[in-house]
């Protein structure tokens, strides 16, 4: 699965020789997909401007929001391996679902520079780092 400009979402089953187009939504602002992952079982989520945060159960051929658009960029979201998601963006925003995306708890960042990227090397172990050289720290998945 690919993201771009526009609403696009590319979908491929056999490896990358042919590509169809996935269906999303689209807002009324802007369109732009910044981020996508894609797990087992069908499930794939992506991220991008106007706080668009999208969820796929089929590999990538049909997107539903997983939450209301707002005013501001996700760059990236991450699934820790016990499954819970976390979304990072613009003014340090971070976004947690502990329930596959049902519900997302906004979480205070110690900075407010944009966060543009999160990985964790385990369930309680994460970095995400920004712009400015920010470098954020969780020892307890949060």
């Amino acid at each position: 699965v690919v993201v771009g400009n526009e609403g696009v979402i590319l979908y491929t089953s056999d490896g990358g020789k042919n590509w169809q187009q996935g269906l999303a939504p689209l807002n009324d602002v802007v369109n732009k997909l910044l981020d996508v992952k894609a797990y087992a079982n069908g499930e794939a989520w992506a991220v991008g401007a106007f706080g668009t945060l999208l969820f796929s159960s089929d590999y990538g051929q049909s997107w539903a929001y997983a939450r209301e658009p707002e005013d501001f960029i996700i760059n990236e979201i991450v699934k820790r391996d016990d499954g819970g998601l976390v979304a990072v963006g613009e003014f340090g925003t971070i976004l947690i679902s502990e329930n596959v995306g049902a519900d997302w708890l906004s979480v205070a960042a110690p900075v407010e520079s944009s966060l543009m990227a999160i990985d964790f090397q385990s369930t309680a172990i994460g970095v995400a780092a920004g712009l400015e050289g920010v470098l954020l720290k969780t020892e307890d998945g949060g």
